[in-house]
């Protein structure tokens, strides 16, 4: 800051704050940075000695170091002075700077902190943005705990509940029990384990232990079908016998029963071990005629 405490062929217009403290600079080279000073250089035909600035000694300083070079390396420890002085100086360039630094996901900045940093900058088209690296609906409830929750506009708070909507009314998730007052509600993508006791959880393995025993659920119930069916199917069939030479009853073709006339015809020998009995007796019956006719003659 030795460039902007005295005077020189090129900053030579003064630059005061809002505390009192002022600054030596180059009216046209900030002017490029800052609608602020644009309007004030254009709205004075003389450029007037000292040009007030509404910001804060140390805002102003680290908007200077940040435009002058070499400038200013924007880091996570001063990137709120930055961000302010930017937004109260209308430095469109630089806000632009920190936005992508706000939005990186290697920042090592909380979700809130950037939240906070944008809605105080009135930055609330980016507020949407910076709420889709919240992944768990639980974050969304922490950050609505903190101390400085209260701070926020109504457009911040809406937006936070928004993702938290949006994170919790997902279809497509399984019923389950809650953990902690076993009461039974449907979750939605992220497993919401209760929404009377507010409690929360998107375990994976509750998921898979759901999917799991749902599976064997449905393994369970065809099993019961399948031993089912084959009850049924024994009950409807008869058989005769013991032991291993026992056989099953098949339907004997050829073999009619008329009732009314009391006549059967038997168009083809029968099978298996009746048709067997049925034959012997038919030959005996058959041999003991013979002999009758034989006698008589």
């Amino acid at each position: 800051m030795e460039n902007f405490v005295c005077s020189t062929e090129l900053n030579f217009a003064v630059v005061r704050a809002k505390t009192g403290r002022s600054y030596y600079v180059n009216p046209y080279y900030v002017a490029a940075w800052s609608n602020v000073f644009q309007e004030r250089l254009l709205s004075n035909t003389i450029l007037p000695d000292d040009i007030y600035c509404p910001c804060t000694h140390e805002e102003l300083k680290a908007f200077l170091m940040s435009i002058y070079p070499p400038q200013l390396r924007i880091t996570e420890t001063n990137i709120a002075v930055v961000l302010i002085a930017a937004c109260k100086m209308e430095s469109h360039g630089l806000l632009r700077k920190c936005a992508q630094m706000l939005l990186s996901s290697t920042t090592q900045l909380s979700v809130f902190v950037r939240l906070s940093l944008l809605d105080r900058c009135k930055m609330f088209d980016l507020l949407d943005q910076c709420l889709q690296m919240v992944q768990r609906p639980e974050h969304i409830m922490e950050m609505s705990q903190q101390q400085t929750y209260e701070c926020l506009s109504t457009r911040a708070k809406a937006a936070m509940m928004d993702r938290f909507t949006s994170l919790t009314h997902r279809p497509g998730m399984l019923l389950h029990n809650c953990l902690r007052c076993k009461a039974y509600s449907s979750c939605q993508e992220v497993v919401w384990q209760c929404p009377q006791c507010k409690t929360h959880s998107n375990d994976p393995k509750l998921l898979q232990q759901q999917q799991q025993q749902q599976q064997q659920q449905m393994q369970q119930q065809q099993q019961q079908q399948s031993q089912s069916q084959l009850t049924h199917q024994q009950s409807t069939t008869t058989t005769y016998g013991y032991g291993p030479n026992s056989q099953q009853q098949q339907p004997i073709s050829g073999y009619t029963n008329n009732i009314q006339g009391s006549t059967t015809n038997l168009t083809q020998p029968l099978q298996g071990a009746l048709g067997n009995v049925v034959t012997s007796t038919a030959g005996q019956i058959a041999g003991g005629f013979n002999k009758i006719l034989r006698r008589n003659q």
